[in-house]
């Protein structure tokens, strides 16, 4: 059973990477979007969302960006007009391999959840791949 209505917690997906996509690149971007039931918010400068690759934190995506898609699904929500993010990712940084990434959220009232995770490959060559 699914029960929408009294759902109290952030919720939203990482578009990219795809699921088993290839990332390359010293400035790959990673976008996502998160949302949270009203009253409750999401900061606008994104400090309560916070990126992992292969479960180590990286930092907070660019957040509070507009996307005519979520803002007409989700009307009426505190973040509706600026749900997307997006993080700058250096996969030179990472071994050619699988990955995994995952995004969490915090609102204004402290409720926390997992916003997507994925396995994704990471492909550089020549002078754009990791050192051993």
């Amino acid at each position: 059973a699914c029960d929408n209505v009294h759902a109290v917690k952030p919720f939203g997906a990482i578009d990219t990477p795809a699921q088993g996509g290839v990332a390359s690149g010293s400035n790959f971007t990673v976008w996502g979007w998160v949302l949270t039931p009203q009253p409750n918010s999401i900061p606008t400068n994104g400090s309560t969302i916070n990126v992992y690759v292969d479960g180590v934190y990286l930092g907070h995506p660019v957040y509070n960006n507009y996307r005519s898609d979520i803002a007409s699904l989700f009307p009426g929500y505190a973040n509706s007009n600026g749900a997307s993010g997006y993080f700058y990712l250096d996969t030179t940084a990472y071994k050619n391999g699988v990955h995994s990434i995952f995004w969490t959220a915090a609102d204004s009232a402290g409720n926390i959840d997992g916003i997507g995770s994925r396995y994704f490959i990471i492909i550089n060559t020549g002078n754009d791949a990791a050192r051993d």
